[in-house]
């Protein structure tokens, strides 16, 4: 584990393993030991890269460039820091979005693509995921809005078997992202639109998602799969948003076929 100096922001990586470079890409205010079960199974097969995005975790946090272009780069001066010409990219929820704009702006150096719980659309309203006794609790459009329970019930509803212990750990790690990097992300990911240009990846790609994902539908999932050409999809059962922690064991398996498959 180790600062990388990529650029003018300083990313940390978690390092392990040995073969084909296979970098993965956590999702919105945490950082990467969400890829831990990966990290222990992927880095038997893969040298694994596992950053800390910027203004993520023990990363740089510059007070601007949470776009999706600035992120990719990001990514690119990592792998160019290692020597890496080709890595597999795989991404999850946010981390999916930025893989998306890597293998557009980047698509030589894109080896295959693994986009897990993401769209390429506009971000939905996360309000009318919650019942309505929970946004009453939150207190949606009146002064008394809650950010802090509006958080926990984000991740509680990321799941589809919540536990205290796993929404916990999550949100002891949102916690510790300063405000101003949420609010950049908050400022430019939401409103972005990738769809019009998913026809022009060309790297082999897996698009896999949970089964009861309402944080990001099941439909955003199958919009991928159906407009990247080498696509395909892959429904985890019983699952939700957070598919690499609720199940482990099933969401390794089917990435590592597809990533050792020629």
């Amino acid at each position: 584990m180790s600062l990388i100096q990529t650029g003018k922001v300083g990313l940390y990586c978690r390092i392990a393993g040995e073969g084909q470079s296979c970098v993965l890409l956590h999702g919105s205010f945490i950082d990467g030991s969400f890829w831990k079960e990966q990290i222990a199974a992927l880095s038997q097969k893969f040298r694994v890269i596992v950053p800390d995005l910027r203004g993520h975790g023990l990363s740089g946090k510059p007070l601007d460039g949470y776009t999706h272009e600035h992120m990719a780069q990001d990514i690119r001066n990592l792998l160019r820091t290692f020597g890496i010409k080709r890595a597999c990219l795989v991404g999850h929820s946010m981390g999916s979005r930025i893989a998306i704009q890597f293998a557009l702006d980047y698509p030589k150096t894109v080896e295959k693509l693994v986009l897990a719980n993401g769209g390429a659309g506009p971000i939905i309203n996360r309000q009318t995921v919650f019942p309505e006794n929970v946004q009453k609790e939150i207190g949606f459009g009146t002064p008394h809005f809650d950010q802090r329970k509006f958080n926990y019930y984000e991740i509680w509803y990321s799941f589809a078997h919540p536990s205290t212990e796993h929404v916990n750990k999550i949100l002891e790690q949102t916690l510790k992202t300063p405000d101003y990097v949420k609010a950049g992300v908050a400022k430019n990911f939401p409103k972005k639109d990738l769809r019009p240009r998913l026809p022009q990846i060309q790297a082999p790609t897996l698009v896999i998602t949970g089964e009861k994902d309402v944080i990001c539908p099941i439909e955003e999932a199958r919009y991928l799969a159906q407009h990247i050409p080498k696509a395909r999809l892959e429904i985890i059962p019983d699952s939700g948003h957070c598919l690499p922690i609720e199940k482990p064991k099933e969401f390794n398996t089917t990435i590592i076929s597809f990533l050792k498959k020629d």
